[in-house]
């Protein structure tokens, strides 16, 4: 009877303290794969951008310039996504007209061992994210 009863308190000990560590460990996580703030100044972010506007540049056959990262974020997901909004500048295709500038929320994802791929790019006011 006395080692049923240690038992019965073990166990009870155990979930007490399971319990506790959820709570106390859980409450500034982001749920599992989430987004996560990241530094605009970060390189790997930088490189992300600089990435995206190269990448996007070649499929139109036209320049851009990055002008600026406002908002960074990073995903953790079988290598990185980094889902960024940047200003991006078209400068004009010919003489006397104006360059655009655009504000895009962009998703590079970079594997592990180096592949990057732009896998989105959508004009944004980057408010909904």
């Amino acid at each position: 009877m006395k080692q049923n009863s240690s038992r019965i308190f073990f166990i009870a000990v155990v979930f007490i303290l399971a319990a506790c560590a959820t709570s106390a460990f859980g409450q500034n996580v982001p749920s599992v794969g989430g987004y996560r703030s990241a530094n605009v100044e970060d390189k790997d972010v930088k490189f992300a951008a600089d990435f995206a506007v190269t990448t996007k540049a070649k499929e139109l056959k036209q320049k851009l310039e990055l002008q600026s990262i406002a908002k960074a974020e990073r995903q953790v997901v079988q290598g990185t996504n980094y889902r960024l909004c940047i200003e991006v500048y078209a400068p004009p295709i010919k003489e006397g007209e104006d360059g655009v500038t655009v504000w895009a929320t962009v998703i590079v994802w970079r594997a592990p061992y180096g592949e990057m791929k732009l896998t989105k790019w959508e004009e944004s006011d980057c408010n909904e994210q």
